[in-house]
């Protein structure tokens, strides 16, 4: 309610940028960076924490999509779906 914020965390180093939104799927955070690095971490009441980095051999610039207990990432050139199945 006030705006103050309750922690940060900073992502490694890049030449690269975000262009996505980030996306909060319940306690996960996934956030897209252009060179198609996709940082996934658990939000806990101290920050981000068990941060895994996935490496897709496309450019990302859509923000990730949740639907039907799916993660959508629109690639440049394809469109990746992750889940169970």
């Amino acid at each position: 309610t006030t705006g103050e914020p309750i922690w940060e965390t900073v992502f490694q180093r890049s030449p690269s940028i975000y262009y996505s939104s980030p996306l909060l799927v319940g306690e996960d955070l996934y956030c897209a960076r252009e060179d198609g690095v996709v940082f996934c971490g658990r939000v806990g009441e101290k920050g981000l924490e068990e941060v895994v980095e996935n490496r897709l051999e496309d450019t990302l610039v859509a923000s990730p999509v949740a639907v039907n207990g799916k993660l959508l990432i629109r690639g440049h050139e394809h469109l990746y779906c992750f889940g169970k199945e």
